[in-house]
């Protein structure tokens, strides 16, 4: 085949300069040139999508531009389609769901400043001294109501 290893597809001959030398057309040299041309196009990706990638393929630093959104599992997802639908951790969108957490717990959370913040163990231990009152923490409600609310 007639590329160079670096994706660059070279000629085998050079019709012009045959002519120029008064080299007459040899079948036998045409048909390898068309052999290598198509050879050539197998290996390429077409627009189409009839022509499709056999091994993973380095984008040199470039990107993928224009991608539709993703639709099957496996489809390539664009920048605007993951934010919008992927919670982000810089606090840009929010949650319109409740969070399983699978069993899991929330770490590392600070203290709270609204009302409707997480509130740390150490928090909490921090503010009812074990053994001085009956508080279970079977409700968020007891705890806002031994505290006198935030």
């Amino acid at each position: 085949m007639a590329f160079d290893g670096s994706g660059n597809f070279n000629l085998s001959y050079n019709w012009v300069d045959d002519y120029n030398l008064d080299i007459l057309i040899d079948p036998t040299r045409m048909m390898g040139q068309e052999n290598d041309i198509a050879g050539g196009l197998s290996l390429c990706i077409t627009r189409d999508g009839q022509g499709v990638p056999s091994a993973n393929i380095s984008w040199n630093n470039f990107r993928l531009t224009s991608l539709g959104n993703a639709v099957l599992d496996g489809d390539a997802v664009s920048r605007v389609f993951g934010d919008g639908r992927y919670l982000q951790l810089n606090g840009t969108n929010t949650m319109t769901a409740a969070l399983n957490l699978g069993g899991f717990t929330a770490q590392n959370s600070g203290p709270p400043s609204n009302s409707g913040d997480l509130v740390p163990k150490s928090y909490v231990d921090a503010i009812i001294p074990s053994g001085s009152a009956a508080v279970s923490l079977v409700s968020t409600t007891a705890i806002i109501n031994y505290l006198g609310g935030f």
